[in-house]
């Protein structure tokens, strides 16, 4: 007897084979949860300053103003702000860019290089993770950052709160 699959079974097989990589393509794009089982896009984010910052709140306009570096000085002689952000690409950084700059990705990208050109000023510092994130704004005076909830220590202050698409009062 032949032992050789038929050419059906290996058509079936292939079939098979393409819809789970399909599948997986698919389930690529979406969403991912974090540690939390959230959507990223549902994350609440901490806008954090160093505990010498001068400023308690800061609205949607003002992110918008100190991240696009519009306004780099601290009102009330409260020195040089020192922005640091999260890695294109990352939950954090994304949902960020959506909220307050109103950007996506791509767009964030041609801003910055518009800037660049125009000799009008560097992006943000980039910072690899949320924990070194907020020691660095802990021991720099004039940082600010953005992490999510579960990252905040008591060196650092709220100043604002992203949440729900939307920046709240902390």
């Amino acid at each position: 007897m032949n032992q050789r699959p038929t050419a059906w079974l290996r058509s079936g097989v292939l079939l098979v084979l393409l819809l789970g990589s399909l599948l997986c393509a698919g389930l690529a794009g979406l969403p991912q949860p974090t540690a939390h089982g959230q959507a990223a896009r549902d994350e609440t984010l901490a806008v954090i300053v160093n505990r010498a910052v001068p400023v308690r709140s800061l609205s949607a306009y003002e992110l918008e103003a100190i991240f696009t570096q519009v306004q780099r000085d601290w009102p009330s002689g409260g020195g040089r702000i020192l922005v640091f952000n999260h890695p294109p690409g990352t939950a954090a950084r994304t949902f960020f860019d959506r909220v307050v700059l109103r950007m996506d990705a791509d767009q964030v990208g041609r801003f910055w290089i518009d800037k660049r050109v125009r000799g009008a000023g560097l992006p943000p510092r980039v910072v690899s993770s949320s924990a070194i994130l907020v020691r660095i704004v802990a021991s720099l005076a004039g940082a600010v950052g953005y992490v999510p909830r579960a990252e905040l220590t008591p060196e650092v202050r709220v100043v604002a709160w992203i949440s729900g698409g939307k920046v709240l009062a902390p």
